[in-house]
């Protein structure tokens, strides 16, 4: 089932999916008005069939050539504009923009809408008949040519707006970071009470501590990114032979042939046919994917947040808007009941085991890059600060130390490079603060 959903996801992800199914829609349009033309047109009066064309075949011919002929010369200088757009936006914020784009369903709309156009046109001209006194116009058809022009111009206003936007660094960061959300809300659908009080889940190292057998590893075959899951295949693998499987590789890591994919118990002589099924489970793939990778949106954002501070883009605003969307995500997390999964048979047993993201890693790599180059810049440094110290007083009592200690490394890395006085003192200021915030025992010092 994984397998499928990862493989219905870089379907509809990609940019030929929907205008496919549109261009589809386009031809069986055009065939349907074509046998449906004498039928509905045929016994009405001329005085009440004005809306619908009546001039010559060939002036329904060069109706539709110009249509088709308009519509992919647009469609192809459009796109070949976007493209290079695009791609000098890929240069300033992360190439994963490209992916943004192509997943894009108004993108994909409207390339569709253009295509289909096309390919109508094409189908309703070869219908045209003249001469011979055998002459054929498909008048409801060529008049459906001209309501689709007219579509595809508004189309081609709204995709004009649509692009210049998109392209725009807080639209790039808010659809990376709703994405985010989405992956963090499926993945751990609770929420911690609002008293912060944090009831612990079950987790990997409970169910594995305690047996001394030692497992039998599965190692993966073949290299790539570990994209997803098929966690209800492994069940029932668990289940029919009797094991505990235990993933040992996190969603989005890089796997190389030979390396250890999981642990089972006992450590059974179970045939190479159920290691070929258990490692099938694993969907891999050339990229990271955001549909079970929670980590993917941090690390995109962190890559806009560092590009943006480099001397070739010099964007702080950029690295401001990425580092606050940053915080948005982490205070989401945190507030998530965060527990590893354990998958159970009817009887309770656990079955399978699969290790979830840690708040301690996503909080590090949001941060630690960022810090590293935002350490000589006052501004960003200064917004770092501020936001850890707010985080770690509004999150749950178990998430603040990680909060603190990434202040506190912050911090340490800001004063060892911010030698102007006056930027020193602000900064000096906005550490009690932050620290105040955290619930630190002591101030800043003059440092």
């Amino acid at each position: 089932m994984a397998r499928l959903k990862a493989l219905w996801f870089r379907i509809t992800d990609s940019l030929w999916f929907v205008p496919a199914l549109l261009t589809l829609t386009g031809a069986m349009a055009a065939i349907l008005l074509v046998r449906l033309n004498d039928s509905i047109l045929g016994d009405l009066d001329p005085t009440t069939r004005w809306w619908a064309f009546g001039g010559s075949p060939e002036g329904a011919s060069g109706v539709l050539s110009a249509i088709a002929s308009s519509i992919i010369t647009v469609t192809g200088v459009v796109f070949s504009v976007t493209i290079v757009a695009l791609q000098l936006a890929s240069s300033q914020f992360t190439p994963r923009v490209l992916r943004q784009f192509t997943a894009d369903r108004a993108n994909q709309i409207v390339l569709g809408v253009f295509i289909g156009t096309f390919t109508y046109t094409l189908l309703v001209q070869r219908t045209i008949r003249s001469g011979n006194g055998d002459e054929f116009v498909p008048n409801l058809a060529v008049t459906g040519a001209v309501v689709l022009a007219l579509v595809s111009i508004g189309f081609l206003i709204f995709f004009i707006d649509h692009a210049a936007r998109s392209i725009q660094a807080s639209v790039i960061i808010e659809s990376v970071t709703t994405d985010t959300m989405h992956v963090i809300r499926r993945t751990f659908p609770e929420r911690v009470h609002d008293d912060g009080i944090e009831e612990p889940l079950p987790t990997v190292e409970e169910h594995t501590a305690e047996r001394e057998d030692a497992p039998l590893c599965i190692a993966c075959r073949r290299a790539g990114y570990l994209q997803s899951i098929d966690t209800g295949a492994l069940k029932k693998l668990a289940v029919r032979n009797d094991l505990l499987v235990r993933l040992d590789v996190e969603i989005g890591r890089h796997i190389l042939p030979g390396d250890t994919v999981m642990s089972v118990w006992p450590d059974a002589a179970i045939d190479e046919d159920v290691k070929a099924e258990m490692r099938d489970a694993l969907v891999l793939g050339i990229e990271r994917t955001p549909y079970q990778d929670l980590k993917l949106g941090i690390i995109e954002l962190m890559d806009i947040a560092v590009k943006a501070m480099s001397p070739s883009v010099n964007d702080p605003t950029t690295a401001l808007n990425a580092i606050d969307r940053l915080g948005e995500i982490l205070h989401e997390l945190a507030w998530r009941r965060r527990g590893d999964l354990i998958e159970c048979d009817d009887g309770g047993a656990p079955r399978v085991l699969v290790p979830q993201p840690r708040l301690e890693d996503a909080v590090g790599n949001a941060f630690d890059q960022i810090r590293h180059f935002a350490a000589g810049n006052p501004g960003v440094a200064i917004a770092m600060t501020r936001l850890l110290g707010r985080l770690a007083g509004m999150s749950p009592a178990r998430a603040r130390p990680m909060f603190a200690e990434q202040l506190e490394d912050t911090v340490s890395s800001a004063r060892a490079l911010i030698v102007d006085a006056v930027d020193r003192q602000r900064f000096n200021e906005v550490v009690v603060e932050a620290q105040r915030l955290a619930g630190a025992d002591q101030a800043a010092a003059d440092g």
